[in-house]
């Protein structure tokens, strides 16, 4: 056993160790089938980011323009707790630093006991926030 295992013969037969021949490897790199996959997968992401990015930036200038519109709606509850106006629908137009304009609508009823209905629209006529309030003549 010990001669086999250094002389490599067994039996007048003589074995030849010979390293094989290098197979080709079918993977050397990615195929065009899992390159186009992963490109597709690469482009719903980042399609999903840039809808996610754009709906964030829609909500952010909405909240900014109730923002606005709920500073301008409490400015006009101010001014008609200070002097209320007699009955009747009136309306202005606020225009903020920014450039934006506001459009204000309200409507007082009653002589004894004032209801109050305020609404504050974008420049896009949407309306933006409404407040009715009633108050009675000695505020």
């Amino acid at each position: 056993m010990q001669d086999f295992a250094r002389s490599g013969a067994v039996a007048g037969y003589s074995i030849r160790f010979e390293r094989c021949p290098k197979v080709k490897s079918r993977r050397q790199g990615f195929t065009l089938i899992e390159t186009a996959i992963a490109t597709g997968i690469l482009v719903i992401a980042a399609a999903a980011i840039a809808t996610l990015f754009v709906n964030s930036l829609r909500l952010g200038i909405e909240n900014r323009e109730k923002t606005n519109a709920n500073a301008v709606l409490v400015n006009k509850l101010e001014e008609l707790r200070m002097a209320p106006p007699p009955s009747g629908d009136y309306s202005d137009v606020v225009v903020l630093p920014d450039g934006t304009s506001l459009l204000r609508e309200w409507r007082v009823t009653g002589t004894a006991q004032r209801d109050i209905t305020i609404i504050v629209y974008s420049g896009r006529h949407v309306e933006l926030i409404r407040t009715a309030t009633t108050r009675s003549m000695s505020w």
